[in-house]
């Protein structure tokens, strides 16, 4: 759902883009309560990371420090991803692709 709510609000603001400014477009509704929506997951995924490695366990994978990833760049990610992550909530699915991209290391890498 997110992603096509993503893909049509882009699209619009693209549209919208040859004629508003930047700061007009980022303020429409739909934009912010995506933005927003992505922002809550990317949180929750970091303190999923931040809380395993705080307790001792293996956290569910590695990004480095200051990741610097866009909401196009998850959903590319996500479009790797089995079909049936691709409708799951985006917690979920933001979860597995960022897994998928930053896999901890195994005990033999250098």
């Amino acid at each position: 759902m997110f992603i096509a709510r993503w893909q049509a609000a882009s699209h619009v603001t693209q549209q919208e883009a040859q004629k508003a400014t930047t700061s007009g477009i980022a303020n429409s509704a739909e934009m912010q309560a995506l933005i927003a929506e992505f922002s809550t997951a990317g949180s929750a995924y970091r303190q999923q990371i931040l809380d395993a490695r705080a307790a001792g366990r293996t956290p569910r994978a590695c990004p480095p420090k200051d990741v610097n990833i866009t909401v196009n760049d998850v959903i590319a990610e996500i479009a790797r991803l089995p079909t049936s992550w691709q409708s799951r909530e985006l917690s979920d699915s933001f979860g597995a692709a960022m897994d998928r991209r930053f896999p901890c290391p195994g005990p033999n890498s250098k």
